[in-house]
């Protein structure tokens, strides 16, 4: 995972975004322990103009987990 992001992030992109079922806990929790967060509803907005995948109507019943890579934050700042 942290090279994936590495590599991503040296290609200009800036977060990562899972979508998991919002009754799957254990795939909330697996992507939770590799630093992934729930997206606040004002990210989700902002993500839901740009791509209408992100709309309330497309994700309902979808949990969005979040995970900046942005250097000094999230996944670059693991060992």
């Amino acid at each position: 995972m942290r090279e994936l992001a590495l590599e991503l992030s040296s290609a200009g992109v800036k977060r990562l975004v899972v979508s998991v079922d919002d009754d799957d806990t254990l795939s909330q929790q697996l992507w939770g322990r590799m630093g992934f967060e729930p997206l606040a509803s004002a990210t989700l907005r902002h993500l839901a103009w740009q791509f209408p995948a992100f709309s309330p109507a497309a994700g309902e019943g979808t949990c969005y987990l979040g995970q900046d890579l942005i250097r000094g934050r999230g996944l670059l700042t693991r060992p």
